[in-house]
């Protein structure tokens, strides 16, 4: 099986992000995204910081990175950029990065895209069914990508929530990357080798990619210094509100996961491993988590209130070395 994470992290590049005040409905929302790199130690490092935004709302901005090394004695470490706007964001401005700069931080600059899975199917625009990436979308505008949303099942496993979107060729059964040969549009069969590699379908060497191997393999032939991440939860994951038939299997089927993981050391040891596991499968680099809202009532507790034990529970699970 292809393994683009092991082999593209870089463990001195780490990856930041800031949350600030959503407009949505003018809620906070938490945002934490994680860098996956090696196989042998993993460490949170987090720094936080609350600003208020209305009388009962907070915005807990979280800086996170996720490493690990090759070699238990490498270290982990985080920094905040300068925005220039009071410090609440580190997102800055940038027309086109050069190719192989991508990502490092040598010059401060990042520009984070959010990509949504289900823009395919909207009518009446250019992409008639494609996603963005199946349009040829040019590898130099972003350095880092976030894909959403994958939901969490009971179990705290992460899985495609549409793998006609998200799945090679659209196929449910190709639960991975296709093999690496199978990239390559030229690729021959040896068909003398009753164990070779054949790429057939969902894995066809003249597929169309879509979906996550778009991101993580086609955009990353475009440009390898790319940092792809898997986005998690978003509004209708966290709406308890809403039926699960009306939120394609979310909404109160979901909702009270991030809480009920966020109270429990062994669960949030459970999902951490979990979001590992499917990062290096797809090939992402990282998890941007969505959590739309803690505390906040109807979004953590199905015909319940609100559930202030999510500030702290949030920060601290975040403490805990793998």
């Amino acid at each position: 099986m292809h393994g683009p994470v092991q082999q593209q992290c870089d463990i001195s590049s780490i990856l930041t992000f800031s949350c600030g005040l959503c407009s949505r409905r003018k809620k906070s929302s938490m945002h934490l995204m994680l860098s996956i790199c090696g196989s042998t130690q993993h460490v949170i490092s987090i720094a936080s910081r609350a600003v208020d935004t209305m009388s009962r709302a907070v915005s807990l901005c979280v800086l996170a990175a996720l490493t690990a090394s090759a070699s238990a004695s490498s270290d982990c470490s985080s920094s905040r950029e300068k925005s220039g706007q009071g410090g609440l964001s580190m997102l800055q401005r940038r027309d086109t990065v050069e190719k192989g700069h991508l990502g490092s931080g040598n010059d401060g600059w990042i520009n984070v895209c959010y990509f949504t899975n289900w823009a395919r199917y909207r009518t009446g625009l250019v992409n008639e069914g494609r996603d963005a990436f199946e349009m040829g979308l040019d590898g130099s505008l972003c350095t880092h990508f976030m894909y959403g949303f994958a939901t969490v099942t009971p179990d705290f496993m992460l899985k495609s929530n549409d793998p006609n979107a998200d799945h090679p060729s659209g196929s449910e059964s190709q639960d991975g990357l296709c093999p690496e040969e199978c990239n390559d549009p030229s690729f021959s069969p040896d068909w003398s080798d009753p164990d070779g590699v054949r790429c057939e379908w969902p894995c066809s060497a003249t597929r169309v990619r879509r979906g996550y191997e778009a991101l993580t393999v086609g955009m990353k032939q475009k440009n390898s210094a790319i940092k792809a991440l898997i986005s998690v939860g978003g509004w209708n994951f966290n709406d308890c509100t809403a039926s699960s038939s009306a939120t394609y299997g979310q909404g109160a089927a979901t909702c009270e996961l991030f809480s009920e993981i966020a109270a429990d050391e062994g669960k949030t040891r459970t999902f951490a491993a979990n979001v590992i596991a499917f990062c290096r499968k797809w090939g992402f680099d990282g998890f941007d988590l969505d959590w739309e809202y803690p505390v906040v009532e109807g979004h953590n507790r199905v015909g319940g209130g609100e559930s202030p034990e999510d500030y702290a529970n949030y920060a601290v699970r975040h403490s805990i070395t793998l």
